[in-house]
């Protein structure tokens, strides 16, 4: 299988090292600067799961597609989907996997729009990493876990897809079948959304909220509206995915804090959607998120601030 990986930031980068690591065809479709910059320095990832260096990489910009793709798998950022989805349109055939790497719910449905006769996947990925400034990836923790679905696998080419899923397990990283991925997928958007919006709302990281006055409060109250969205939908978070998340959210000292939270501090773009994704489905279910619509709207002022970001809900 030939596989495309849309976008060479941490997540792309992260999952293209682990792939060619293993031997597996890759290819990265990026802008010309970074294209250039795959194919005089290489790709390297320095990881506590052992590091990757490769100098021969493949890498085009989207004029230099030439003919589909077996699997394509969307590593962009939610602002730069609408751009991605048309670079691509080469790249993509009837029997093209595209497996996206976002957070949320609203790129399926862009997604589908664009490619409906393409095979869409449902994805998601637990790894925590970033692209420095002179292109390294670096992974900041052990987990690097991937997780695949599909709503109706019966519907895929059975021995296409069987073959694709053995393909990515020969990686050095942890895939995961889900034969439930809609609701996993709701369990880490109310994770992430409680997360982006309790340290972007406080400005710190979980150790630094919880160690005020009214921080454990606020974080208990802003997990709380996020589940009820969630349960107002039909999706109530299991037992152990609650404990998790509250575990995480009272850990004395925890540097933990939401990526969005780093984009501010960079000055950096924002993925705006994911809060207003959440607020907007509260809002379907009359349900009352009043710190998340703080959240949100704090997030607005600093967009609105920033004249050189398009701004996006």
């Amino acid at each position: 299988m030939n596989i495309l990986i849309v976008g060479c930031g941490g997540i792309g980068g992260y999952f293209g090292a682990r792939l060619l690591e293993a031997g597996i065809k890759v290819t990265f479709l990026a802008r010309q600067n970074t294209v250039n910059r795959l194919k005089k320095n290489g790709l390297h990832l320095k990881s506590g799961r052992g590091d990757v260096s490769v100098k021969d990489i493949d890498a085009l910009t989207k004029e230099e597609i030439t003919g589909p793709f077996d699997v394509i798998i969307l590593t962009c950022k939610s602002y730069d989907l609408a751009q991605s989805l048309r670079d691509c349109q080469k790249a993509v055939g009837r029997s093209t996997y595209i497996l996206p790497m976002l957070n949320g719910f609203g790129h399926y449905e862009k997604i589908g729009s664009a490619f409906p006769d393409a095979q869409l996947l449902y994805g998601y990925c637990n790894v925590s990493t970033a692209r420095n400034a002179d292109g390294e990836i670096q992974h900041f923790n052990s987990i690097h876990e991937m997780t695949i679905g599909t709503d109706d696998i019966a519907q895929q080419d059975e021995v296409s897809f069987k073959a694709l899923i053995e393909l990515l397990k020969s990686a050095h990283f942890n895939l995961r079948v889900s034969k439930n991925i809609q609701q996993e997928l709701w369990e880490k958007f109310t994770f992430i959304n409680a997360l982006a919006g309790c340290t972007t709302l406080l400005r710190g990281t979980i150790g630094e909220l919880i160690n005020t006055e009214h921080g454990q409060a606020v974080a208990v109250q802003i997990i709380d509206e996020c589940q009820s969205v969630a349960s107002a939908h039909g999706f109530s978070i299991r037992p152990r995915s609650n404990k998790i998340t509250r575990d995480a959210f009272l850990q004395v000292g925890s540097p933990l804090s939401a990526s969005m939270l780093k984009d501010i501090e960079n000055n950096h773009r924002i993925e705006l959607n994911l809060l207003s994704e959440l607020c907007e489905f509260a809002a379907e279910k009359a349900v009352k998120v009043p710190l998340m619509c703080a959240a949100h709207s704090q997030l607005e002022v600093y967009l609105n601030n920033n004249k050189e970001f398009r701004h996006e809900s």
